[in-house]
């Protein structure tokens, strides 16, 4: 069943990812390499958690809790293609795959290619790709787990910061 937005149904079957190299440079992130990924990415996800921590005092009901601290999990599965142009993208930037960020953006059309959310998992290492292959007629794919340092919504983060 599709999702209604402003009581119109979107199932957002149209959708695509950019994915952009990308350094810190003092206070400025500076994109490095773009890969120019039209599809080949199967599937995206990502997870922000807050771990808080709650104060009891002399009570036994919590009075109140801690801010917390974010963490924040990703994962995205590729075809192979795209994951050995990415291998190729940091060798040539002489980085290294372990070495480089990645800002991966998640947009979601309407009808018409009318934007209308975008979700950025913002400057996020690799943690760990998987190499399993099998034959058959899909496409090879390498799902890869990701270490972010945020995610922003629409250019917002779960603490209301904007997107730098």
């Amino acid at each position: 069943m599709p999702a209604q937005i402003f009581k119109v149904a979107y199932d957002f079957s149209n959708a695509e990812c950019s994915i952009d190299v990308v350094e810190l440079q003092g206070t400025q992130i500076v994109v490095l390499s773009s890969l120019p990924i039209a599809d080949g990415i199967e599937e995206v996800n990502y997870t922000p958690s807050i771990e808080r921590e709650k104060m009891y005092g002399s009570n036994r009901q919590p009075q109140a809790r801690t801010e917390g601290q974010a963490d924040y999990e990703a994962s995205i599965t590729m075809q192979l293609y795209w994951w050995r142009y990415l291998i190729d993208v940091a060798n040539d930037l002489g980085r290294g795959l372990g070495n480089i960020e990645l800002n991966i953006g998640y947009n979601l059309f309407k009808g018409g290619n009318v934007p209308l959310h975008q979700d950025v998992i913002w400057r996020a290492a690799i943690k760990s790709p998987e190499s399993a292959f099998k034959r058959g007629p899909e496409n090879m794919m390498v799902p890869v787990s990701l270490d972010p340092m945020n995610i922003f919504y629409d250019g917002v983060d779960m603490f209301g910061n904007p997107i730098a």
